[in-house]
């Protein structure tokens, strides 16, 4: 029975320690680990906090709601179309663009510099109109001031500043002009789309007088085989707004306007969803989607 004895107290042991470890684990589990929760161990009163900052939101605004104190931005970008001249008076309507400017940092004094122009508003818009000389590089500086957290940045002075860049081009130099190879959602097929620049003379569009535009900035575009049936809509007809790389469609429930989405250009991939409809030529609205490569 002796010779048994050593290898009952090895397993006495062994238990013992299991079941220690089994208590241990179940305590620890028991434990809080919440960052935010000053009752957890490990709790941090700086977690997730940053020292004052200046942040910015620039972007086209919706020309047809009140600017001053509206604070809508149809489309977030830094590339604009160039507000056009009185060439084209009848659809062109492009003769100013309505930029706006937010401070993203909460509960801070903003100062800005735009051009001679200093604004102590929180948010901002202006209208960058068809005078001459309007197309190029724009500069826009924030600076924000608030109290500093000391306890976690004991370095901060409570200050910063933001400078960012906008430019206007033409509409037939905008990053998202071209042609596109895409996906429509549901299809086993690629396609073939377009966004181009387009003109006419005079009067409305029409099959006769409408063309592309391949050197003159209109002010307008033109959507072809958006709805993967070799038509064309000019975005007029649709009520969009668009930036160097996002096309915004007009809002049915807002804005009383035929169609609705988005469509975005990051880097060289086109991605959308939007309705496409025209109840004029008894197109019935539909939900469209693709994803593509710009080929040109």
């Amino acid at each position: 029975m002796k010779k048994f004895a050593p290898i009952l107290f090895l397993f006495s042991a062994l238990s013992l320690c299991s079941l220690i470890m089994i208590i241990v684990q179940s305590c620890d589990k028991e434990k809080c680990h919440d960052y935010n929760n000053p009752a957890c161990e490990n709790y941090d009163p700086c977690y997730g906090k940053i020292p004052v900052k200046a942040s910015i939101k620039l972007g086209l605004m919706n020309t047809f709601m009140p600017v001053n104190g509206d604070e809508k931005f149809i489309n977030e970008d830094s590339v604009f179309c160039a507000p056009v001249d009185d060439k084209w008076p009848l659809y062109s309507a492009r003769h100013s663009q309505f930029i706006g400017f937010k401070c993203m940092t909460p509960g801070v004094k903003t100062t800005w510099k735009l051009g001679s122009e200093t604004i102590t508003d929180s948010f901002y818009a202006r209208s960058f109109s068809s005078n001459k000389g309007i197309m190029g590089k724009y500069k826009v500086t924030l600076m924000v001031e608030k109290e500093p957290d000391l306890r976690c940045f004991p370095l901060d002075d409570g200050k910063d500043t933001l400078e960012k860049t906008f430019t206007f081009v033409p509409n037939t130099e905008l990053p998202i002009m071209g042609v596109y190879k895409v996906l429509f959602e549901g299809e086993k097929d690629s396609s073939i789309v377009e966004i181009r620049p387009w003109a006419f003379e005079e009067g409305l569009h029409t099959e006769k007088n409408f063309n592309f535009a391949t050197t003159q900035s209109t002010g307008e575009i033109a959507l072809v085989n958006f709805r993967n049936m070799m038509d064309t809509f000019t975005q007029i007809e649709l009520f969009c707004t668009y930036t160097g790389h996002n096309i915004q469609f007009g809002d049915v429930a807002k804005y009383n306007t035929p169609s609705r989405g988005n469509i975005k250009l990051n880097h060289n991939t086109l991605s959308a969803e939007y309705w496409c409809g025209y109840p004029i030529k008894n197109i019935p609205y539909r939900k469209y989607k693709f994803k593509g490569r710009k080929l040109q």
